[in-house]
């Protein structure tokens, strides 16, 4: 790696404060030694087959792995060294690109993000001297989570689908999984995903569509979930059991009317309805994003009037978390870090955490927001991402007590961030729906730091998008060409 960082086509970069803070470039004088990524352990995992009569391999559990280490060295120079003034974690960026500017992450044709590398070491050497053969340097030893995904080139594809509806939500299986009879086949991130559509006008249905390819073929469900003339805009998978995923749907309301979902577990050929909250009209609606599924047990929906709803069986029962008491708006996205950290957002500045799973919550203010909030996610332990329908991008480090407002996206400022979804503390995506300009997804290689704006087939607004690492996802939006949008983001090959 050395010999390639101190060429012309790599660059190191360092992040003294963490993810999603300001960066600097090393410059060439900087180098890497070779990255140290160590393997996990890894325990096969047998499963009884009835047709052979034998026990058969169907994966395996692994073992956290060891920290990665890497060797950071620079040149010593008069003034002083990014490297040398180090005190906590940081994060460091290692880069390569073939073209374009090396001072930029987001020209980068490859990244690795070492996230809160602990330094293990600093050495020196040549300190009395400095000559061609002999220069000064100080060089630090880190140490950082083995969990790092590298961020390459990506493309975006428009995928064929027969809805000629919007579609308003998507949800993939982001983890591998088994399925089928005992253990069944393993299924791999994105291998399968559902849609949620509008449903046009008089007795068109909203229908949702599955693909168990990749994105390769979509087909509508055996059965629709709900009535004539009703959409449905956000939808959620879990697994019931090995063998057994549910697909979770929700309806949009019409107006004086009650809310509704519907799940499926035979891959939508039949369907079971739940009414949500009582007959009041309007609540147990879902609006784009308002669904969210931690796992069978944590089911969350953000709903009209102020209501937050939570099943603990797959969405076959619900109880009423938040009823109104901070805000009485519709809330249009819900998201959840783990089974205790959350946040809901949506119409006139609604924001409401919670830190107990739901059990109590509280509100949060945007200084300067002004606007619908449409969208959130947590990324991190502390850091909360919302985006409004004045197409800002707001950002919280403290689990929403403060908040800043993201400028270094193209098109800050204009149309909807319709969508926000962090893979982990670095690697972001965020999706817009707009008149001028139209949708555009962008990506950050940084914590947010700066984005990147992504070539996109469609000229279509976008809705929203569900990613599994840091270089794959599918995106959805309203129809174009006379087709609903389909997006497919993968590694440029």
């Amino acid at each position: 790696m050395s010999d390639v960082l101190t060429q012309l086509n790599g660059a190191v970069f360092i992040a003294p404060d963490g993810p999603g803070t300001a960066w600097y470039y090393l410059g060439d004088c900087a180098y890497a030694d070779d990255l140290s990524l160590p393997k996990s352990a890894s325990t096969p995992i047998f499963c009884y087959s009835a047709r052979t009569g034998k026990f058969v391999k169907r994966g395996s559990s692994m073992e956290a792995p060891d920290n990665g280490t890497i060797t950071v060295s620079s040149l010593l120079e008069r003034t002083a060294n990014k490297l040398e003034q180090l005190r906590c974690s940081p994060t460091l960026y290692i880069a390569q690109t073939a073209c374009g500017i090396k001072s930029d992450l987001k020209n980068a044709d490859r990244v690795w993000p070492l996230v809160h590398a602990d330094i293990e070491s600093m050495s020196y050497s040549n300190l009395a001297h400095y000559s061609d053969d002999g220069a000064s340097e100080v060089s630090v030893d880190f140490a950082f989570d083995p969990d790092v995904q590298m961020m390459v080139l990506l493309d975006i594809t428009r995928l064929t689908t027969a809805d000629t509806d919007s579609v308003n939500d998507v949800d993939a299986v982001s983890l591998a999984v088994c399925a089928g009879a005992g253990c069944g086949d393993p299924v791999s991130p994105g291998e399968i995903a559902w849609t949620a559509s509008d449903s046009a006008a008089g007795p068109a249905v909203g229908t949702p569509q599955i693909t168990e390819n990749y994105g390769a073929l979509w087909t509508d469900a055996v059965a629709n979930p709900f009535a004539a003339g009703m959409s449905i805009m956000s939808s959620a998978i879990v697994d019931v059991s090995p063998t057994v995923r549910r697909i979770i749907v929700g309806m949009e309301a019409p107006a004086g009317a009650q809310g509704m979902i519907a799940y499926s577990d035979d891959e939508g050929a039949t369907w079971s309805t739940v009414n949500i909250g009582g007959a009041a009209a309007g609540h147990g609606s879902a609006n784009y994003n308002t669904i969210f599924a931690l796992d069978y047990y944590h089911v969350w929906l953000a709903s009209a009037a102020g209501y937050i709803y939570f099943s603990e069986d797959g969405g076959a029962s619900w109880t009423a978390q938040e009823s109104g008491s901070i805000h009485v708006g519709d809330y249009n996205s819900i998201d959840f870090y783990d089974e205790n950290y959350g946040v809901a957002v949506g119409a006139a500045d609604i924001i409401a955490v919670t830190q107990d799973g739901g059990s109590t919550w509280t509100a949060a203010t945007v200084t300067g927001g002004g606007g619908d909030m449409l969208t959130c996610n947590i990324s991190d332990d502390d850091v909360i991402w919302i985006g409004d329908d004045d197409g800002k991008l707001w950002r919280s480090d403290d689990f929403g007590d403060s908040w800043a407002q993201v400028t270094s996206f193209v098109g800050s400022g204009v149309g909807d961030v319709r969508h926000v979804e962090f893979v982990n503390p670095v690697t972001g995506f965020l999706v817009t729906n707009s008149a001028a300009p139209l949708g555009t997804i962008h990506r950050t290689k940084d914590g947010g730091y700066t984005w990147e704006a992504l070539t996109t087939p469609t000229n279509s607004g976008l809705n929203g998008g569900s990613f599994w690492d840091a270089n794959n996802g599918y995106v959805v939006g309203e129809a174009n060409s006379g087709t609903g949008v389909i997006l497919k983001v993968a590694p440029k090959t």
